[in-house]
């Protein structure tokens, strides 16, 4: 079993504001040992259940999303994911994409695709268990409307084979990295190569949350960064606004094309000794 309510339009069949599916009196919903199941619908109908209080997704490994269309669930306020464990982010359907993040979180994965989760806003909080990511090497993001950063810096840093980065289309996108406070530095140690392209919102890639006094110690060094594209951003401003110095011993590529309101690079003290230009458009 793939879904619970079949999409018999097929897969171009698009719904209509008045295609609807209400589950007027379900109280409650037990998925359990469902190892194909992907979805409740693939269909874009607006599904309603008024009356659900219980949920429960068990087992259910390749379950990506809930439906496509607009979901109203106004009573449920968790979803039971074990026998001992519930969980909740938001809505239901970011409640599922969370718990599908969860579960291909795998310690031998070295490439992940993610795309078009359109109710995930950050694909690891800061509790998110990074070790199961430890051979992770490559990540694409594409076309998740609802996403705002892609990860805390943090996490950032615990993803020790990360090499390469790509980030395409994202309309709700507000920086790639968030930052808490830091104090005498981080290293950002195998990162090679960042690739941001065509997310309009974007006004910065690396954003400080909370306004703090930079102390001259106070360095983000990107060590073996070699390439930095950053590609129809159409509001970014900087990479970083705040007096953070930045270090890029290794960058030789730096591409900013189609992003006419960059001002500046950092307001901090910045080196990159390798640097011989930067592309810009037409350039």
């Amino acid at each position: 079993m793939k879904e619970i309510v079949e999409n018999e339009g097929g897969g171009d069949h698009q719904a209509t504001d008045n295609d609807e599916i209400i589950l007027t009196k379900l109280q409650s919903l037990h998925l359990h040992r469902l190892p194909n199941l992907k979805s409740f619908s693939t269909a874009s109908n607006n599904i309603k259940f008024p009356s659900l209080e219980e949920m429960e997704v068990i087992e259910c490994p390749e379950m990506e999303y809930f439906c496509k269309g607009n979901l109203t669930t106004e009573r449920l306020k968790r979803v039971k994911v074990d026998y001992c464990r519930s969980y909740w982010e938001n809505n239901l359907n970011a409640t599922i994409q969370n718990m599908f993040m969860e579960t291909v979180s795998h310690p031998n994965l070295k490439s992940l695709l993610m795309g078009d989760l359109h109710d995930i806003k950050t694909l690891w909080h800061n509790q998110f268990p990074t070790h199961s990511f430890t051979k992770l090497e490559s990540l694409y993001i594409e076309s998740c409307k609802g996403l705002i950063n892609v990860c805390p810096f943090n996490i950032l840093r615990g993803l020790q084979c990360l090499k390469f980065v790509s980030i395409y289309f994202y309309d709700s996108l507000e920086e790639v990295f968030n930052l808490e406070r830091i104090t005498n530095g981080i290293e950002i140690h195998n990162l090679e190569e960042l690739d941001v392209r065509y997310c309009d919102s974007v006004k910065e890639v690396i954003q400080v949350k909370e306004a703090v006094d930079v102390e001259d110690h106070d360095k983000i060094i990107f060590a073996k960064l070699r390439k930095l594209s950053l590609n129809g951003l159409l509001n970014l401003k900087s990479f970083c606004s705040t007096r953070y110095a930045f270090k890029f011993p290794s960058s030789e590529e730096l591409s900013v094309e189609e992003c006419p309101k960059m001002e500046y690079y950092c307001k901090g003290v910045l080196s990159t000794p390798m640097l011989q230009g930067v592309k810009r458009d037409n350039s």
